[in-house]
């Protein structure tokens, strides 16, 4: 008890600590009559970075400027005709300026020529806005090469950071693009239709709906674009050739009328440049010319009778049948690849109630690689010993990819979401590797390893979410979430190992290791998720939240290996390298919460009940079954606070077992 103690009052006490914010507040006059110089512009800018808060005088002179952190700042006050007030100053607790008297700058013209340099980022609440124009770029280039010009943001590797998190999201005015793809709107819009980009933490469904901060962010990047690109037709397209038969082509048209906004992208090349998010690759174990290997001889021992099922046997490859980082690049891969890719992107406005976007992306890639290697021993007892090793992988994907989200409101109170996805992929690889031994002009031994796979994949889920709010904070929200997942895989995997212990190849001092193997792996899961969630306010910045959620997932797992020993002519099932199972996951829990929050903190205090049931039977590689239930209190408390405007921390307990 008292170590709970210790820790509550440690948790309000850093919050207390993280949310600390200032302000910096004043009335601008005219010096000479004592008026209110209403208009008059305010800019804070933090030092040495730059970064940009402002307000704007009203009717009585006066301004305030909110949620500023400790630091250095300079302010600057301008208005037309008077003289421009500055002051430098370290802020370490809210100021009140006063009155600030600005002195008529006498100047008499019959042209005034106000000149200012642009800014380059403005604060604007929980929003840092980049100034496009204050950036410079070549005429042709993308929003990737915008915004990796801006403090804060970078590029590498195909992904992008801000403020230290990965942008998840990117939105074009507003709305989703090419489903939730960075990659497909920032390589594909052009730099010169950007006037502003805005980066902040979007918050969830259900708090945007609620009005009740949850916590629940993902970081995004909104593209504000220029008024005369929101109608009319633009695009580019491009195209090269240079030695060795290397090309590229490619374009984008993008046709916007208002709401409606149509845009089609494509490429294809031979240059390794792929642009494509991981669920368009399903992993081959052969795309980096390793899959399958068995090598032998004495160049490093043989990598085991189980190196088919590497892949195919066990649990799938990275990315084959599972997408942990759904809709974000992949590091590019080894070898020469051709890709092929097609994309439509719409988005519009059926009614004044309903909103849709949809998109569809198509890529075919091949994949080429082709490596040598070249071994020689110096330890005394393998002195002269040379070991070489060709090896060749040749990989084809194709990826489908579908989103769509409908977005329709039944009045201001009620809506309902729908947002469908769907992914099929087809893959198919070979990997040929050929090594010798040999000492001076004598062969030892040499291995021969072919690996051919077929793959195929399909990913559907569906997202239903109804909502109703009643008043402010009071509100309803019913949703369910159903997955279906199918995957096929084939592998064949030959491999044969000689050893040559006399150098005059006498057969019978010959000895050899082969293995015939053939793989296959049926999966089959689907899973749905329910989820009901009430709101009660108790005040303007407190609510008390119940929960309730339902969660089944069954799972079928088919994976055989059938291997053929040298003496016979037929594949027998090798249970070893066999797994068969069968499983379901059921869960259900029920919350109550407490939830505090105001624009700098949020205070969520939960306590829950989880019931879980879990059943599994498997045939091999041995045979059990299991049936357990789970009962679980779960006390939670979450404190996200804001620290210097942008970054959180967070403190909480467990909130759920797995």
């Amino acid at each position: 008890m008292k170590k709970l103690i210790v820790f509550f009052a440690l948790l309000f006490s850093s919050s207390s600590l993280f949310a600390q914010s200032y302000s910096v507040q004043g009335r601008i006059i005219s010096e000479t009559d004592k008026s209110p110089l209403a208009g008059a512009k305010i800019t804070l800018s933090r030092l040495p970075d730059s970064t940009r808060s402002g307000a704007i005088a009203n009717a009585s002179g006066a301004f305030l400027i909110q949620n500023l952190s400790a630091g250095k700042y300079a302010l600057r006050v301008t208005y037309i005709g008077y003289r421009d007030y500055v002051w430098r100053f370290e802020l370490k607790e809210s100021v009140d300026l006063g009155v600030i008297a600005m002195k008529e700058s006498g100047a008499v013209s019959d042209e005034i020529v106000v000149e200012e340099r642009l800014p380059t980022a403005i604060q604007q609440g929980d929003t840092v806005q980049f100034n496009a124009r204050a950036f410079k770029t070549n005429p042709d280039a993308t929003a990737e090469d915008l915004i990796s010009k801006m403090p804060g943001v970078t590029v590498q590797g195909g992904r992008v950071q801000a403020q230290g998190e990965q942008v998840r999201q990117v939105l074009v005015d507003g709305k989703p693009f090419f489903g939730e793809d960075p990659s497909a709107v920032l390589k594909n819009l052009p730099a010169e239709m950007i006037e502003k980009i805005q980066v902040f933490d979007q918050q969830s469904e259900q708090a945007r709906f609620s009005g009740v901060e949850d916590g629940n962010t993902i970081k995004t990047i909104n593209i504000v674009t220029k008024p005369a690109y929101r109608n009319g037709s633009f695009g580019r397209a491009y195209a090269g050739y240079g030695d060795r038969q290397n090309y590229k082509a490619g374009g984008n048209l993008n046709i916007f009328h208002d709401e409606q906004r149509i845009s089609i992208i494509g490429q294809s090349n031979n240059i390794n440049e792929q642009n494509f998010a991981s669920e368009d690759l399903l992993g081959v174990a052969s795309s980096s010319g390793a899959g399958g290997s068995r090598r032998g001889g004495f160049a490093g021992g043989a990598a085991g009778r189980g190196s088919a099922m590497m892949a195919f046997g066990g649990p799938p490859p990275p990315g084959a049948f599972n997408n942990p980082t759904d809709n974000f690049l992949v590091s590019q891969q080894n070898g020469l690849i051709t890709t092929h890719a097609f994309g439509v992107n719409y988005i519009d406005e059926w009614s004044k109630t309903t909103d849709i976007s949809a998109s569809y992306f198509f890529n075919m890639s091949g994949n080429l690689a082709s490596t040598s290697l070249f071994r020689q021993f110096i330890l005394p007892s393998q002195l002269g010993q040379t070991y070489l090793e060709t090896n060749f992988a040749d990989t084809r994907n194709i990826n489908h990819r579908l989103n769509m989200r409908i977005d329709h409101k039944f009045s201001e109170t009620t809506s309902i979401l729908l947002v469908p996805r769907l992914t099929l992929q087809d893959n198919r690889g070979r990997n040929d590797l050929d090594g010798i031994t040999a000492r001076e002009a004598l062969t030892l031994g040499n291995t021969r390893n072919d690996f051919a796979s077929e793959l195929f994949g399909a990913r559907f889920s569906n997202l239903l979410l109804f909502r109703h709010r009643f008043n402010i904070g009071r509100t309803i929200s019913l949703s369910l979430n159903t997955t279906y997942n199918h995957n096929d895989g084939e592998s064949q995997l030959s491999a044969l190992n000689e050893f040559f212990a006399d150098p005059s190849f006498n057969p019978l001092s010959t000895r050899t290791d082969s293995l015939n193997q053939f793989s296959n792996t049926r999966q089959r899961g689907w899973g749905f998720t329910g989820n009901a969630t009430y709101t009660e306010p108790l005040a303007l910045n407190q609510v008390l939240q119940f929960t309730y959620t339902a969660n089944y997932r069954p799972n079928t797992s088919n994976n055989e290996t059938f291997s053929r020993p040298p003496s016979s002519a037929d594949f027998r099932l090798d249970t070893l390298l066999s797994n068969r199972i069968e499983s379901a996951y059921l869960t259900q829990s029920a919350t109550a919460g407490y939830r505090f929050f105001t624009r700098e903190v949020i205070f969520a205090l939960n306590l829950g009940y989880q019931w879980a049931s879990l059943s599994s039977t498997q045939e091999f590689p041995f045979a059990f079954s299991i049936n357990r239930a789970f009962q679980n209190i779960l006390p939670s408390c979450i404190s996200p606070s804001k620290i210097f405007g942008q970054s959180k921390s967070l403190l909480c307990l467990p909130r759920k077992y797995n």
